[in-house]
């Protein structure tokens, strides 16, 4: 098995297997992750199957306590966005012009460790398989308290929460908001 250190508080390990997925997008803002290791991280790079069909990505960085808000801006001249690489410890916000396709494609991981920090984390799903929520956090419970997803497709009802009981499994291609009670690793 192979690892890559994304930096100091994000790891993933993989296995070198490649591998497709698709996140349909629809007008807005779509909250997303991308569940495979990218060979190219640069935001037009791993975007380029929606490109012109997005204006905007955002970040939540909760280990940049100062200006935790990273943003890509197609319209920005290059050299004045703050996040211009993208991989699957990150949730994501896209904003979308038009309904779209993104096509992620890359290598599985087979591990992925990713630093939560007390309070709010906007973090990635980093695998391709469905788990209850439970299950996919259970190297934190008790560490957490809190967990959300937007569904920009449920016009009713976006927010899904496991405090209210509608947020119950985490999925690929979703990003997730995790209120951490102390610092710690989750790995998945």
């Amino acid at each position: 098995m192979n690892s890559v250190e994304i930096d100091s508080h994000r790891t993933v390990y993989i296995d070198l297997g490649k591998a497709n997925y698709s996140i349909e997008l629809v007008e807005g803002w779509n909250m997303v992750s991308l569940p495979l290791i990218q060979s190219d991280p640069s935001v037009t790079d791993v975007l380029a199957s929606i490109d012109g069909s997005y204006d905007a990505v955002q970040w939540f960085d909760a280990s940049d306590a100062d200006d935790p808000w990273k943003h890509f801006y197609v319209a920005k001249p290059p050299g004045q966005n703050d996040l211009n690489d993208l991989d699957l410890t990150m949730g994501l916000w896209i904003h979308m012009n038009q309904i779209d396709t993104l096509e992620v494609a890359g290598t599985r991981p087979t591990a992925t460790n990713i630093q939560l920090y007390k309070g709010w984390n906007y973090i990635g799903y980093p695998s391709l398989k469905t788990r209850t929520l439970v299950d996919a956090l259970s190297g934190i419970a008790g560490n957490y308290d809190a967990v959300s997803y937007y569904d920009a497709t449920d016009t009713v009802d976006s927010w899904k929460d496991n405090i209210v009981g509608d947020l119950t499994e985490m999925r690929p291609g979703n990003g997730y908001w995790v209120h951490a009670t102390q610092d710690c690793l989750w790995t998945i």
